[in-house]
């Protein structure tokens, strides 16, 4: 699976001459295609929400790779939760997972990550003075650590690559997503000589921000939609009516 780094992906062994005593003689790269981090319910999700993407493209790639991700046998479970509107305006969503919290040994509210897009800060999705927030978005207050573990982590959507969270939630995901598509677009004026192709590369790219996203997850992912109507909001709710077992929807 893409490391979706910024830069050059990091080839470990790259210097490597020797290995146990032994010359190192050609090197060949092996894809990790293992779902290692999530349960397997969310790379069932991860899976088929690649694979309903694609069909928004003129041209469906062969080899998507997140189609292709292998999932754990060995971490059975995992749940999705699709919220229309604010999750914090959901009494029985947020009630839903503080009882998970309350029932998971050795998960606390440090536990939950959330992600929120770049046109909105923390207050406009939250009421600050309800819960204890770390703020990961401010400049100098994300350099100063969580002072105890009943605080949330919010950040960026932009800046959650390496994190983790046991619950992760991911707000406003189809306006995030069409923000990163229209990015896509401009980036792809430059290198597309066709336009059917160019928005094909801004999928994908919309696609990168939204897999980063939600590979953060251990155990639950929460997915807030302000418009069910969009693009993604469509996806979504065809999502949960196929897998109703572990993917819920909340109006």
């Amino acid at each position: 699976i893409n490391q979706n780094i910024r830069g050059a992906e990091t080839e470990w062994g790259k210097h490597l001459s020797k290995h146990r005593g032994k010359n190192i003689g050609n090197r060949k790269t092996h894809a990790l295609w293992s779902a290692l981090r999530m349960k397997e319910n969310l790379g069932i999700f991860i899976k088929e929400f690649a694979n309903s993407t694609e069909e928004l493209k003129h041209n469906k790639s062969a080899n998507n790779e997140y189609s292709q991700l292998e999932l754990s046998k060995c971490y059975p479970g995992g749940s999705i939760h699709i919220c229309e509107g604010s999750l914090y305006r959901n009494t029985e969503l947020t009630l839903e997972l503080n009882n998970l919290v309350a029932s998971q040994k050795d998960v606390e509210n440090i536990d939950i990550l959330n992600c929120i897009p770049s046109n909105m800060n923390i207050g406009s999705i939250v009421d600050k003075s309800k819960i204890k927030i770390w703020n990961g978005v401010g400049e100098k207050s994300r350099g100063i650590p969580p002072s105890d573990i009943s605080y949330q982590r919010f950040v960026r959507y932009q800046s959650c690559r390496g994190l983790e969270g046991w619950i992760t939630v991911n707000h406003f995901l189809d306006e995030y997503w069409e923000y990163e598509l229209e990015e896509g677009k401009t980036r792809a004026k430059t290198e597309s000589l066709f336009e059917e192709l160019g928005n094909d590369d801004a999928i994908d790219y919309a696609n990168k921000w939204a897999f980063i996203a939600f590979t953060r997850s251990i155990d639950t992912l929460v997915i807030t939609v302000k418009n069910k109507n969009s693009k993604i909001g469509k996806i979504l709710k065809n999502l949960q009516e196929r897998y109703p077992d572990f993917i819920s929807w909340h109006s």
